[in-house]
């Protein structure tokens, strides 16, 4: 059962009923989740900064508040709040442009991300050979992502009670939907726009695209889409970052989307499993609804196993 907190300015903490209307989507393509929530309301409602949703006592949103009206309607008066998770602080926060040398976890917390209110993280604390550079017009989220993506080779999550995850450590649950869950559909796609055929790479400094690496999915499936890679020219993406293009875009061009009744606690990241089925399925969005017609779940996946493409090029 879904409940929800409120948290005003002045740190009080609100019980409030279920919703009216509820919208809750996560994103592996937006970086900070997002709530819509309309409640019924009998009185004013001091300024909000916070709001909690949880789910049979497990945290499923926690965000800030970004927008709250009130309206007067022929049903009564109403709130909305429009919140997103902390994630908004670093992107609605600009960096200072500035050069680091030996950059590390602990020095970029204490510059950027604890004046903000994160209160630590997690993963290593050394101090990496070489440079960042911080341009004018970067968010400290992009600060973030830049360090971790160029030095730990992970993606950073915000975890609860203000903490940095850059750890890599893959946190993913596994959640198997079956015959305890009301699924209304389950509708499967194939993206071929998605799939690179064939990738050229330069590699070192005298060599020209002379790596090749090709999809044996695209020639099942007749697709014909060429990359051409300069590892040289890029700060972050070597030649084994490389290497992983073509089986990404395998696994993004065969989706699943399911919508069931209810509330289920799956998040980016999770993976999916349908009870009786071989598909391995990577939760990569998640809109958790609310309205007249009852609570619903729709989990959109990325199919990372058993794809049968040869079968899919037969019908081609």
């Amino acid at each position: 059962m879904l409940s929800f907190e409120v948290c005003d300015i002045s740190g009080r903490v609100t019980q409030f009923r279920h919703p009216l209307r509820m919208s809750m989507v996560s994103s592996q393509d937006a970086p900070a989740d997002s709530l819509t929530a309309v409640f019924g309301i009998t009185g004013r409602v001091p300024v909000l900064s916070s709001i909690r949703v949880n789910l049979d006592g497990e945290l499923l949103f926690f965000g800030y508040v970004d927008e709250q009206s009130e309206s007067l309607t022929k049903n009564g008066r109403l709130l909305q709040i429009r919140a997103r998770s902390p994630e908004a602080v670093l992107l609605d926060n600009e960096a200072r442009p500035q050069q680091y040398f030996m950059p590390s976890m602990p020095l970029f917390m204490e510059r950027h991300f604890e004046p903000l209110g994160f209160t630590g993280f997690i993963g290593s604390s050394q101090p990496f050979n070489g440079e960042l550079s911080i341009s004018k017009g970067e968010s400290e989220w992009q600060v973030l992502c830049s360090f971790c993506e160029k030095f730990l080779r992970v993606t950073p999550k915000i975890r609860e009670n203000g903490i940095i995850d850059v750890s890599g450590n893959d946190s993913g649950k596994t959640v198997i939907i079956g015959s305890s869950h009301d699924i209304l559909s389950v509708k499967y796609t194939l993206k071929r726009s998605r799939i690179i055929s064939d990738i050229y790479a330069r590699t070192y400094a005298k060599g020209g695209y002379e790596m090749h690496m090709e999809s044996t999915a695209a020639k099942s499936l007749g697709v014909k889409r060429t990359r051409y890679v300069n590892t040289l020219a890029s700060k972050t993406r070597s030649p084994s970052d490389t290497e992983k293009i073509i089986p990404h875009s395998e696994a993004a061009a065969y989706r699943c989307e399911l919508t069931v009744s209810g509330s289920v606690p799956c998040s980016v990241g999770d993976e999916i499993i349908l009870e009786g089925k071989a598909q391995h399925m990577k939760v990569i969005e998640v809109h958790h609804t609310f309205s007249e017609s009852g609570e619903r779940t729709r989990i959109f996946t990325e199919v990372t196993e058993h794809v049968d493409w040869q079968e899919y090029g037969k019908r081609q």
